[in-house]
């Protein structure tokens, strides 16, 4: 597995090319409970254990159009070269038959990109928002009878965020914060993180992202972020709680986001 400071390496080769190519863009999934609950990859517990939230780099990239995301990957996969990542790979979040009407129809809304040495995976999601939808977002839309047309409509059981109905409103993101990512980087963040965490995730609540949930965490991916989580089988103690507790309050206090909003059940 790779360090704390490799895995921020990657997100600062991520922060240097999105940034310097004008994009917007923020964390997401495990990428976004790390940073909201530590500020950084990993934080400590009590009785010297270890939190490891992540293992790859997950972002959302924000555009205005569909044929815009087809130039900007490319963009986005030069700069990562440049900076000595291996290569990057096209993907649809629509999983389907070959086929059938979603196969066909849904686009390449994925971009996943490889760096060799050390390991690590940059997991990349694009949405469009644009004033024209009525204030949402999406990464699908379907459009039978060509793009334009009065058929087109954003698929509700399909995508990225079919936990959402394949959509989150743009008030959900907009106006993005920031979250603290290690101690020489800041990134931007989307407004409400729950609700765009939900989007991926249906079973997702306050409670499972404001302190660590390894059982969910098993279910979901197969695996434990680190070896350093050998302790999965043992409950999270009260002290444990306090101390996320006050990470947070730390984040606040230096003007970041934080989990802070989600320990209502621990009150």
């Amino acid at each position: 597995d790779i360090t704390d400071e490799q895995w921020l390496d990657g997100l600062e080769d991520t922060s240097a090319v999105l940034n310097g190519l004008g994009l917007e863009w923020w964390p997401c999934r495990g990428t976004l409970v790390a940073l909201l609950r530590h500020g950084a990859r990993s934080g400590s517990l009590s009785q010297g254990r270890m939190d490891v939230v992540d293992h790859d780099v997950d972002i959302m990239v924000g555009v205005r159009s569909e044929q815009a995301w087809a130039a900007q990957r490319m963009q986005i996969e030069a700069g990562l070269r440049a900076r000595g990542w291996s290569h990057c790979i096209v993907r649809s979040s629509v999983d389907a038959l070959e086929g059938t009407e979603a196969y066909y129809l849904g686009r390449t809304d994925l971009l996943l990109c490889f760096r060799q040495d050390p390991p690590l995976v940059m997991d990349i999601t694009s949405y469009v928002a644009s004033d024209a939808f009525g204030g949402i977002a999406y990464v699908q839309r379907f459009c039978p009878a060509g793009p334009g047309s009065a058929s087109c409509y954003v698929p509700a059981d399909v995508g990225a965020w079919k936990a959402t109905a394949g959509r989150l409103r743009q008030a959900d993101i907009y106006p993005l914060g920031r979250c603290k990512a290690g101690a020489r980087l800041s990134v931007p963040c989307p407004r409400r993180p729950l609700r765009t965490l939900q989007a991926f995730w249906n079973d997702m609540n306050g409670t499972s992202i404001a302190v660590p949930d390894l059982e969910k965490r098993r279910i979901r991916t197969g695996v434990l972020s680190d070896l350093r989580e050998t302790w999965q089988s043992e409950a999270l103690s009260a002290e444990d709680v306090q101390i996320l507790r006050q990470r947070s309050a730390q984040l606040d206090a230096a003007g970041f986001m934080s989990m802070t909003p989600y320990f209502g059940q621990f009150n």
